[in-house]
């Protein structure tokens, strides 16, 4: 059984108020307004993913949503594109344009350009240049440790910021999806992200017991490449890829006979163009290891966790965050998996920023879950 938690309402912002509509509100909203917008500085709450980018400004919500990726010009080494005008590039640059990936499984894979693209985009949050550098919390995975961690910080200063917290992924993932879990009671969540699987039992919100495992969301998406080219003897691009997974993945309906879908790409026996259709069957069937990879990361934390706690768990269900959870059915999957009641948070594609923010406005009783980069 699977079912869909409902958003807490603390941590929905109301939106921006757009200049045209100043002049309609009461005095007193009209001067928040004000003052929001003469900020001299911004305090910043940013999910750093593999795929995607975000950050939250208090009082305002998420201003900035962006895919993880940039392009710059191999010559000058000049960023040309950010986010979304980057992406539709992957695969289709001309010899003078590189396309940067620099958040590889959670962690930061290129110094330079990870600092390039976050400039870039915390300027933007902050509506342009301000008198004073940043605050910035940031959600750090269980992935990243010493090493990882001192880069993440190190990126996130020298791209303009004065101040540096860091908050795990999954305990700002719980916040983010209406789960406090202040008290002795234990939950269970997975943030399945575009590098990594986070899995963890939180209580009192600290982690009691977790795994971090290299298979999410761009794993599956390269499992389906790599099938598709094994099988059919077609090279697909990597967005060809996604969009099979998003459109044809249904892990619900298994057995049951789905209509397909064509996919063009370079055919490798005779190195012409090609088309082949593509069953549902198939890329269910594709997938299999690697959801059978992030099922037994969640058994063995499960394993680990102590028997009062499990107990919590078994009545309260999974929770199930990140980018990756939207796989139709994977719910279902693992709740008939380990017998157990699964939820997807209301909206896992913004939980990690939401609960990165909401901590950051309530840094009074969160102050813990904060660490002050030295």
């Amino acid at each position: 059984m699977t079912t869909s938690l409902p958003p807490h309402p603390v941590w929905s912002p109301p939106s921006p108020v757009p200049t045209s509509q100043l002049l309609q509100l009461t005095p007193r909203s009209w001067w928040k307004q004000v003052q929001r917008r003469a900020r001299l500085s911004y305090d910043l709450a940013i999910d750093l993913g593999t795929s995607n980018l975000r950050i939250y400004v208090p009082e305002q919500g998420i201003v900035v949503e962006e895919p993880s990726v940039l392009a710059s010009d191999k010559e000058s080494q000049q960023p040309l594109a950010y986010g979304t005008e980057a992406l539709p590039l992957v695969g289709r640059t001309p010899l003078h344009v590189q396309v940067h990936h620099p958040i590889r499984n959670g962690n930061i894979a290129d110094l330079d350009w990870s600092e390039q693209m976050l400039r870039h985009w915390m300027e933007q949050a902050q509506e342009g240049l301000k008198l004073f550098r940043p605050r910035v919390a940031i959600g750090a995975s269980m992935s990243a440790v010493g090493i990882e961690r001192d880069a993440l910080i190190d990126v996130v200063l020298q791209a303009g910021a004065r101040e540096v917290r860091l908050i795990d992924q999954s305990v700002a993932a719980a916040l983010g999806s209406g789960v406090l879990g202040d008290g002795p009671m234990g939950h269970l969540v997975v943030d399945i992200g575009g590098g990594t699987t986070d899995v963890a039992v939180i209580s009192m919100l600290g982690i009691v017991a977790s795994e971090s495992i290299p298979i999410a969301g761009e794993v599956l998406t390269k499992t389906i490449q790599q099938y598709i080219r094994h099988t059919h003897r077609l090279e697909i691009g990597m967005l060809s890829a996604e969009r099979l997974k998003r459109r044809l993945v249904d892990l619900e309906s298994r057995g049951e006979p789905q209509a397909g879908l064509e996919v063009g790409g370079l055919h490798l026996g005779s190195d012409n163009f090609s088309h082949v259709r593509v069953e549902q069957s198939e890329l269910q069937d594709a997938l299999t290891q690697p959801l059978a990879s992030i099922v037994s990361a969640i058994r063995r934390v499960l394993e680990r966790t102590p028997v009062e706690l499990l107990v919590d768990i078994c009545d309260r269900g999974i929770l199930l965050t990140g980018g990756g959870s939207l796989l139709t059915g994977l719910d279902q999957l693992i709740s008939q998996e380990l017998g157990m009641l699964v939820h997807r948070a209301a909206d896992p594609l913004n939980a990690v920023a939401l609960g990165t923010g909401y901590a950051l406005e309530h840094q009074q009783n969160y102050e813990r879950l904060l660490t002050v980069a030295a």
